[in-house]
């Protein structure tokens, strides 16, 4: 019986409360010292905007600030919440919520245009969901125009329809996160091309190179070496109709250290018949990565180098493979009041005559063929790789007195040199 007394006493005592929060201002609704969802119910009982505007500011508890910012309409109010200085640290939270509550285009614009100071921000899933609040193109253009954040600029630029101002982002923009987020919304692919040439940013040129369809002006940004090393290379496998193998090959009769040309070359040597017939199933493969050396007394400066590797892969078994040397130089110099930061890209060296001669040593082509090959090959690296397998040493003579090549000479002699020594 006295446990029934003390249920009901206590239900009681709960009804009170709930009967008389819808009565209290905010302050009592924080010190009632009930749990959460007896005051969310309080709060809900509000009809008062500005005191719903309190309960917003002033509770600890952000989900009871949550329910009292979806009941306030008046957008005043909800400016007023937004725009106020910071007071306790939970009225960054209350400051976010009113401002992804707000209905105002030019309110919304207004904060995300607000400067930040020591005590006045927004988070940066803040500024995330103002600008995709923004439905309006000429708002979104302001933002774009006036605001100091590069991580607004960047934002904006992702959701602005107006080509011409992407075209002025894309072009001038000095943040490269910002120029290329224009650049993946601009349809002008003239332009697009221009930019994967021009670029100071060997992103923003890749992501302008993704941009462009058509074949001509792909088939010229293959061919231009301007473009990123690994771009070139994606869009060559991707299966870029008119990219012409000769015109990347560059002069074959001289040997190459261009990772590109040494890409187009190999291309055209599976093409021999002579290889062909030693090559069944061979494909051309290549990756790249990244490398840097950092340069200065703080590090600041930044040289930075594609590294290709350049593969001859049957299936997914690797054949023969060469990976290209970056050469960094041991010391830089640059001009005076040139900015810290990263520089353009170098290409990594490669050499092609040794993956063909590694290439041909596994293929096991007779020494016939290989004299062929070292006598009448129009590609210099097929000339070499076939000398550097050889072992009549007539031939070799022949070749080492008579070649128009002086680069073949040499080989021959330093191969008839080997033999002697009996290396090989």
């Amino acid at each position: 019986m006295e446990a029934c007394c003390r249920v009901v006493r206590n239900s009681v005592l709960i009804l009170s409360i709930l009967i008389w929060l819808p009565r209290c201002g905010s302050a009592q609704i924080r010190r009632t010292g009930v749990d959460q969802l007896d005051r969310i119910a309080a709060v809900k009982r509000v009809t008062d905007q500005a005191e719903l505007a309190n309960i917003a500011v002033e509770d600890d508890d952000p989900v009871v600030q949550d329910v009292a910012i979806s009941m306030i309409t008046d957008q005043e109010l909800l400016g007023k919440i937004v725009f106020s200085p910071d007071k306790p640290p939970r009225y960054v939270y209350s400051r976010g919520a009113a401002l992804r509550t707000l209905t105002d285009q030019s309110l919304v614009a207004t904060a995300i245009l607000k400067e930040r100071t020591q005590d006045w921000h927004l988070d940066p899933d803040d500024y995330k969901d103002a600008v995709n609040m923004l439905t309006s193109q000429t708002l979104l253009a302001k933002v774009a125009v006036e605001t100091k954040s590069d991580f607004v600029r960047t934002l904006v630029a992702k959701r602005v329809e107006d080509q011409s101002l992407l075209r002025r982002l894309a072009l001038t923009d000095e943040n490269s996160d910002v120029r290329s987020a224009a650049v993946e919304r601009l349809t002008d692919e003239a332009l697009l091309a221009e930019i994967a040439v021009k670029d100071k940013d060997a992103d923003v040129r890749a992501s302008a190179f993704a941009g462009v369809r058509d074949e001509l002006l792909l088939a010229r940004l293959v061919a231009d070496r301007r473009v990123p090393t690994a771009t070139r290379f994606f869009a060559i496998e991707r299966g870029v109709p008119g990219v012409d193998f000769r015109r990347l090959a560059g002069n074959l009769g001289v040997q190459t250290s261009d990772a590109i040309e040494a890409f187009g070359r190999l291309h055209l040597a599976l093409t021999d018949p002579i290889i062909a017939a030693h090559s069944s199933g061979i494909a051309v493969d290549f990756s790249s990565r990244r490398n840097s050396v950092r340069y200065g007394m703080s590090g600041g400066y930044e040289l930075l180098c594609e590294e290709v590797t350049l593969a001859l892969v049957r299936g997914s078994t690797v054949v023969a493979s060469e990976t290209g040397d970056c050469s960094f130089p041991q010391m830089i110099t640059y001009p005076a009041g040139t900015a810290l930061g990263a520089f353009p890209h170098r290409v990594s060296t490669l050499n092609l005559a040794a993956l063909m001669a590694a290439f041909f040593s596994i293929a096991d082509i007779p020494e016939e063929d290989l004299i062929k090959l070292a006598r009448s090959g129009t590609i210099y690296e097929i000339r070499s790789g076939a000398v550097d397998n050889m072992r009549d040493r007539a031939s070799l003579t022949k070749l080492a007195l008579e070649d128009k090549s002086g680069g073949i000479r040499a080989r021959a002699k330093s191969r008839l040199s080997t033999i002697r020594r009996g290396k090989n």
